[in-house]
């Protein structure tokens, strides 16, 4: 069918006026063209037609849609398919934004939170870090199962690799280290890429984060740091470190006057700035070193709060010139060394422990042990600089330690060799006295002197250990070894063993019974800090 419309050159919409004038422009042009009225037969029918409402009105019902591109522009201006249009037109600009952002949070989503590195699982089993002595300063390294040796890229001269620490799924090495900046940053090395890349920012050093496989896979990817004398909680994922200790608020305590004492001037009390932390079992314990004038003291930090928000004081365990502690993998037990014994709370000195009005200490190194029930007793102890212990490490079973075994020579440890013992059975532990009303923990006995037994590496050398049925197993180490580090299946051991001749610390394996001893490190450098990766082999 003709489309009428298109021949008198207007819309489908178009008024009866539009019509009659477009009929009359048109006969007024044919007149002019051929001196004569009417035009052509189409246009004479589109006249009499669209002329005539009663005609148009049937003509269009029987030409109705929109099957022509004149039809479609009509039928789309009318007043109800405008509206539709605008509907459709919004929700079109609503769906393409929808996308655009779908799209950049996927793009930020794998860029941040979909980071390669926290989420690949990459075999590193019996593989072991280093920091080795180069020519300006130490460069974190590592060795695989057959001794081959990586140095961690990036490194210039005048950088130096300062603290080491292993993911909790040993998947990368964490590295504190100057490499981009004056202050010491946190890096992630993944050695088997050998990428490492910066992963924290600030003018404040920071030291290694320490990760604890306490079962639960969230936390587990977060770590405890210690950054301008402060505890902090860091997340690699974020790169972003939350302060913890000493806590940012807190009301304190009730001091002998009925005043208050603020958080912050409890911990004042104790020491000046952090060293070291870690989580308990359950995370509701954070073991702590901190250091004060001449000397470190071992805290045990309750983190529940109560009813209104408060916190527990902390409670200082154990003091002296230096002090170390391991914590068991379950985070159940911890073990402690003291050397040159001081006491926690030195305005607060026990008057059994006064003579003539002044301080006698009960010893001057020793070695104990604690669980997350805050029981403890001694595993050792030394009234003479003959006698001394470092570098406690939990076996991974919990069970048993080894600890590099010496004496104290002007004013430094020098080992003897290394020693495996059993832990202990929590019926010998003494129960941990409860702090007073001002927080203080008086100090109380932690041992029976009389119950021991002697383990000795070399006849002139007592080495004493709280009674136990299990025997003892000595390693086969007699030779000065020092920060020894646990194979995750309990029957190798890595540490330093020290060359008599140049005094250089090299990297060696042994079994646990301290056979098959192995040289790892293939160079005359000094070597600092080995540690054993998390993963066992398959």
């Amino acid at each position: 069918m003709k489309d009428l419309y298109k021949i008198l050159g207007v819309d489908r919409s178009a008024t009866a006026e539009e019509i009659e004038a477009a009929i009359s422009k048109r006969q007024a042009e044919v007149e002019s063209d051929d001196g004569e009225s009417g035009g052509d037969d189409s246009f004479q029918e589109a006249a009499e037609i669209l002329g005539d409402p009663d005609k148009r009105a049937a003509y269009d019902a029987e030409t109705a849609g929109p099957s022509k591109s004149s039809d479609v522009k009509a039928f789309m201006k009318s007043e109800e398919l405008t509206g539709t249009k605008k509907r459709l037109l919004g929700r079109g600009i609503v769906l393409a934004l929808v996308i655009v952002g779908l799209f950049m949070g996927y793009d930020w989503f794998r860029k941040w939170a979909v980071d390669p590195a926290e989420n690949e699982l990459v075999d590193t089993a019996g593989m072991i870090t280093a920091l080795e002595m180069t020519d300006s300063g130490y460069q974190a390294v590592i060795f695989d199962k057959d001794g081959k040796k990586t140095s961690a890229s990036g490194y210039e001269k005048g950088v130096e690799d300062r603290g080491l620490s292993w993911s909790a799924n040993g998947s990368h090495v964490y590295i504190s280290s100057n490499r981009d900046a004056l202050a010491n940053n946190i890096y992630r090395w993944r050695p088997v890429a050998n990428k490492v890349e910066r992963r924290s920012g600030g003018n404040q050093s920071q030291s290694v984060p320490i990760f604890s496989d306490l079962g639960d896979p969230e936390r587990d990817k977060l770590g405890l740091l210690v950054m301008g004398g402060k505890v902090m909680e860091y997340n690699p994922r974020g790169q972003n470190l939350i302060g913890v200790l000493p806590p940012s608020s807190g009301e304190g305590m009730q001091d002998a006057e009925g005043g208050r004492i603020s958080m912050m001037e409890i911990y004042k009390d104790i020491g000046t700035s952090f060293k070291k932390a870690r989580w308990s079992k359950n995370r509701d314990l954070i073991y702590a070193i901190m250091r004060r004038d001449g000397g470190e003291v071992f805290i045990v930090v309750p983190m529940q709060t109560g009813p209104n928000g408060e916190m527990a004081p902390p409670a200082p365990m154990f003091a002296g010139e230096t002090v170390d502690f391991d914590i068991s993998p379950d985070g159940s037990t911890v073990i402690v060394s003291q050397i040159n014994y001081q006491f926690p709370d030195p305005d607060q000195i026990p008057p059994e422990f006064l003579v003539d009005g002044q301080p006698v200490i009960p010893y001057l190194h020793g070695l104990f042990v604690m669980n997350d029930e805050g029981s403890q007793a001694a595993l050792f102890f030394s009234r003479t600089h003959d006698a001394a212990v470092a570098d406690p490490k939990i076996s991974p079973s919990g069970e048993e330690f080894v600890v590099s075994v010496g004496k104290m020579t002007d004013g430094n440890f020098k080992s003897y060799g290394l020693a495996i013992a059993p832990i202990y059975q929590y019926s010998l532990m003494q129960p941990n006295p409860a702090p007073d009303a001002t927080g203080k923990w008086p100090w109380g006995a932690m041992f029976d002197p009389a119950v021991h037994w002697s383990l000795q590496l070399r006849e002139d050398i007592p080495i004493w250990f709280q009674m136990e049925p299990l025997p003892t197993m000595p390693l086969n180490v007699t030779e000065p070894a020092y920060s020894p580090s646990w194979h995750p299946d309990g029957q190798k051991i890595t540490f330093l063993k020290e060359d008599a001749a140049s005094g250089r610390r090299h990297v060696y394996v042994t079994n646990r019974d301290g056979s098959l001893l192995t040289k790892i490190s293939d160079t005359d450098l000094d070597y600092k800090m080995p540690i054993f990766s998390p993963q066992s082999e398959k």
